[in-house]
């Protein structure tokens, strides 16, 4: 139902159905050689939504329970191990949705969505339980897809604060964002990731509108960020 790869594209981890009782489970594995095996699996709850580091050492993931009450519980666990996960935030409302580590500090930025709002805040913590999370884009908007650039000093994510959903980028430090806010697509932006130059040290923004993959060149200049212009890939 949903694929995660660490960024050294040697780590899988992966939602699917338990045909057993209909529940989400969490699958991890590697690339090369293919291999899976399911590490995450309950009775009762949904565990999806999985994420992993770049290195592919930690994954976080949302489970939801719906009985005998409703509870979202944003979770970080070991994909080689399988062991229990590690409860960072719960709510009886809203749902936890992770999106990216920190390269640097590990800290996890991840959303926090209000289903009945149709808002969703961006927000960052430490893995420590005893940690408060910092508040990093909130508003009326549903923001979301949230993805750290592989040095960690700039952030892209989607918002429909416009009233469509477009990619949007801004530097970023001590977790925080600093400086003005981009925009990035010309338009609609369904989902997005960072991609590196092969042939050089450059960074680009890549974005999907209707299924159509973009590009955007994006680059650190003085205390702001130059754009180049927006290519089909």
């Amino acid at each position: 139902d949903s694929i995660a790869v660490s960024a050294q594209g040697d780590r899988i981890l992966l939602t699917n159905t338990n045909d057993t009782n209909a529940m989400w489970d969490i699958w991890a594995g590697t690339v090369d050689p293919p291999r899976l095996r399911r590490i995450l699996s309950f009775p009762d709850r949904d565990i999806f939504a999985g994420i992993l580091s770049g290195d592919g050492s930690i994954a976080a993931a949302q489970i939801n329970t719906t009985h005998p009450t409703q509870r979202s519980d944003l979770v970080v666990f070991e994909p080689t191990s399988g062991s229990e996960p590690v409860v960072l935030e719960t709510d009886e409302i809203r749902n936890f949705f992770p999106y990216d580590f920190h390269p640097l500090t590990g800290d996890l930025i991840y959303g926090l969505r209000d289903n009945m709002q149709e808002t969703q805040a961006l927000y960052q913590r430490p893995l420590d339980p005893e940690a408060s999370p910092r508040l990093l884009l909130g508003g009326k908007a549903f923001n979301a897809n949230a993805s750290l650039s592989p040095d960690g000093r700039m952030i892209a994510f989607t918002s429909n604060a416009s009233g469509i959903a477009e990619a949007f980028v801004s530097r970023y430090d001590a977790g925080a964002l600093v400086g003005r806010v981009i925009p990035v697509s010309n338009g609609q932006a369904d989902d997005l990731f960072w991609a590196r130059d092969p042939e050089g040290d450059g960074l680009s923004i890549r974005y999907f509108t209707n299924g159509v993959e973009h590009a955007r060149d994006v680059a650190l200049q003085g205390s702001g960020l130059q754009l180049g212009p927006v290519r089909i890939t």
